[in-house]
Formats: C-alpha cells, structure tokens, sequence
C-alpha cells in the first residue's frame, strides 16, 4: 500500500514537471545552459561530444569527453540498452592534477548520450553544517588560545619583575654587608689603636688621659656591642623568630637609660641632647625592642645633626596610645628619600652630617619592631629643617 502511494506520487510529481516544462521552457533553457548547478552533455555513439553547456565545460575545462575518468566516455558509449543506462558519481579530470565527482544519469536515445548531473545540496548542507562546527570550535580553540597567551604574557611579565627584584636585592644586600663590614671594623680599627697605646705606653699617659682613653674604648665596645646586638635582632625579625614578650615598663627609666646609652655620641658633636617625658607612667611592651627602637632613632637623630645641633626625645599620651618623638635640627630628608627610608625592601642608607656611615638596617629594623608592638612609625621632614621620627604603642595591651 505504501508502495502504491510513493509511486502515484512521484507519477504525479514527473506529471507536474513535465506540465511545467511545456510552460517554461525558456526558462528551464535559461537555468540550464547558464545555471552553475546543473550539468547537461550530449554524446554520440562513440562518445564525444555533441553538445554540452558552460556550467560543465567549465568543470572539464575545455578538454572533452576525454576528462572523463570513470566511467570513461567509451565505457559509457559501449553500454547498451535504451533510457537509463548509468546512475551514480562521475569522476572527471587527469593523472596530473586534482580530480572532482558529480552525481549523473546517463539516458540512450536511439544513438545519443545524455548525461543530466548536479551537486548533492544536502550534502552541500551537511559540509556547510562540518564547516559551521569547524570554526566554531577554531573560534573557541582561538580565544583559548589568547586566554593562554595573555596568562603567559603575565607570568613572564611577573617573572621579568621578580627577576628584576631579585637582581635589586641581591645588589642591596652586596651593598649592605660591605657596609655592614665597615661599621664592624672600624671601631675595632680604633680599640686596637687604644689597646696598644695602653699596652705599650701606659707610662707616658696621665691618669686624667687614661680615663679619657678609656671612656673612649668602653663607648666604643658598647656602641659595637649594640650594633652586633642590631644585626642579631634584624636577623632574627627577618627570620620570623622574634617574638613579642611585654613586660611593665617604668617610661621615665627606659628614656633616661637610652639617652644615657647614646650621651657620649651626643657630646663628641656638642649636640644638646634633651627630654620631654612624661614621669611616672607604666605601660607594657616588650622592654628589648623598645630599647633597640629608641637607641636606634636617636642615634640616627645626632648622625644627622650637625655639631652643636639639638636632638629632643619626648613623649606624649593620646587616649590610649603612648607616643614617642625623635626631633632633631639635622639636614632634613626629602620626600623621595623618605619614601627610600620606609621602603623595608631597600636598605637606604646615606653619609650622617659629620661624614658617618651607616648600613640602613636601624631603620629597616624600627620598623619591623615597631609594627610588632602595636604601632607604625611616622616621618616628617623637610630638606635644611631637621626631622622628626616618631611612632605610637597602646598604653595596655588588653
């Protein structure tokens, strides 16, 4: 019954085609002869060409039935019977270049040849749909391609800059342990000078001479003693084994020993060292860092100070915060060094008024250890007008 159905159908379909090729058949002509997807030739019994329009002679470009691969025209020529003699793919072309198949039919007509050919559109459809895919997944394949590109344009960015810091440091630290040897060596230069004097001219000193001499030697063992004293803590902090461990802490008593601490410094430039403090006030902090946060800023405040300057330690209470003040009549610092200074990446270091040396480390250090007990250290400065460094600590650690 299906059967029956297809066939009237498709008697009804060549019924209506035929009706409308009567009816158009310039039209129908038109398509043909100039059409690009219909492919009309006519041979004879010995399979050449009798007629053939442009859309196929362009696919055989000019060269005859000779194009004709499989079946070849003599194969076709040599089939026998009338009406349908061939359905299926014809591959034109040559041994030399790239060969092409169409779909044809190849119908007899008394002594005549005609082969009616075309393109598959539903397979133009499926490749066309094979493309679409195609750049879709290129087009993905392509933004992840970028996606990996610009990740990797950052990690070699981020590598160039960590390479560039790591080349920046290593040039600081060179810097900063040449340095480091110098301020070691140099009081040891000078307590050898003063060892051998008392050791081998003890008799033509005066007694007066000698206690100078000596107050010079255990200032400066001390001095290098608190220094050494520096180095280990700044290791230790670098490390992260430093640990805060506060104790009650009398003010007045720890800014009386510090100035005491770095008196004889003050006294060999006739720099006026003063105190402002608040008396008889306790708080709890951890008394070593205090002590080496301290020493350090004054020490640095008369470096800077030219002779006969003025270096103040004072103290103030804001609510619950202590705060310590460093002020000095020294050179002063510029914006950009102060920017060098709080940078704890860069040991900055420069000449103190007097020509004095210097690592950079106190003040890498103060920072370090003031940020341990609570607070963060402060600059202002101005170039020719003295500094200020100064910092606050909670006044209870509850």
């Amino acid at each position: 019954m299906l059967r029956k159905i297809l066939a009237d159908s498709l008697k009804d379909e060549k019924a209506k085609l035929s009706e409308l090729l009567s009816q158009w058949t310039s039209e129908f002509s038109d398509v043909i002869s100039s059409g690009n997807c219909i492919y009309v030739c006519l041979l004879d019994q010995n399979g050449d060409i009798l007629f053939i329009n442009s859309t196929f002679n362009d696919l055989i470009k000019g060269k005859g039935s000779k194009s004709f691969l499989h079946p070849n025209s003599k194969a076709l020529a040599a089939m026998v019977g009338d009406g349908l003699l061939f359905e299926g793919f014809l591959t034109i072309g040559d041994n030399n270049s790239l060969n092409r198949s169409i779909e044809v039919k190849v119908y007899r007509r008394e002594n005549e040849l005609l082969m009616l050919g075309g393109i598959n559109a539903n397979d133009l459809f499926e490749q066309n749909e094979k493309v679409f895919e195609l750049n879709a997944e290129n087009q993905i394949l392509q933004r992840d391609l970028i996606k990996e590109k610009k990740l990797l344009q950052s990690a070699m960015h981020e590598l160039n800059q960590t390479n560039e810091e790591l080349s920046k440091r290593a040039k600081e630290r060179e810097k900063f342990l040449s340095l480091l040897v110098h301020d070691i060596k140099s009081p040891f230069n000078s307590l050898l000078g003063f060892t051998y004097l008392l050791a081998n001219k003890i008799e033509d000193f005066p007694i007066t001479e000698l206690k100078r001499l000596a107050k010079r030697v255990h200032n400066m063992t001390e001095k290098s003693d608190h220094l050494l004293n520096d180095i280990i803590t700044w290791y230790k902090a670098q490390s992260g084994r430093i640990t805060f461990t506060p104790e009650e802490i009398y003010l007045e008593d720890i800014c009386r020993e510090i100035v005491k601490n770095v008196e004889y410094s003050a006294q060999r430039k006739d720099i006026q060292l003063c105190t402002r403090v608040n008396e008889a006030i306790t708080f709890r902090a951890d008394l070593n860092m205090l002590k080496t946060i301290l020493r350090n800023l004054l020490a640095n405040a008369i470096k800077f100070t030219h002779e006969k300057g003025k270096v103040v330690l004072q103290t103030k209470v804001h609510g619950d915060r202590l705060i310590f003040e460093v002020e000095d009549t020294g050179v002063g610092i510029s914006q950009d060094n102060i920017d060098k200074i709080m940078d704890e990446s860069v040991s900055y270091t420069t000449e103190g008024a007097g020509g004095e040396s210097g690592t950079g480390i106190g003040v890498n250090l103060c920072i370090d250890l003031i940020r341990k007990s609570g607070g963060q250290l402060h600059i202002y400065s101005q170039p020719q007008q003295g500094s200020t460094f100064w910092f606050d600590i909670p006044l209870s650690l509850e």
